[in-house]
């Protein structure tokens, strides 16, 4: 936990810092929930192939996408154009278990 006195940071700084990490953890719940790695794992999808091989509304998806791009977890090779940079290292065969659909 950061203190935030040691190191000077003011306390509304710290606590926006907790929230960002909050949302940033249901994106990462969401696209779990969704298997965007499964989905993507033959190669890259468009914007609208991605909404509807998981049924959900494209201009959603493409913010939760661009949330996840923003730390490098997809990134988007062309405009709407999305492959995993996580999708090898999801399917090897050196992936924890415990890292697995469950996320536990």
């Amino acid at each position: 936990m950061i203190n935030s006195q040691e190191y000077h940071v003011p306390l509304p700084d710290v606590l926006l810092g907790y929230l960002e990490g909050q949302g940033l953890a249901h994106c990462i719940q969401v696209a779990a929930i969704l298997d965007l790695a499964g989905i993507l794992k033959d190669g890259p999808k468009s914007i609208q192939e991605l909404a509807q091989a998981t049924n959900t509304h494209a201009p959603s998806l493409f913010r939760l996408l661009r949330c996840l791009a923003s730390v490098g977890i997809f990134t988007e090779t062309e405009p709407n154009l999305f492959p995993s940079v996580l999708t090898n290292l999801a399917h090897s065969a050196t992936w924890p278990k415990c890292m697995g659909k469950s996320g536990y």
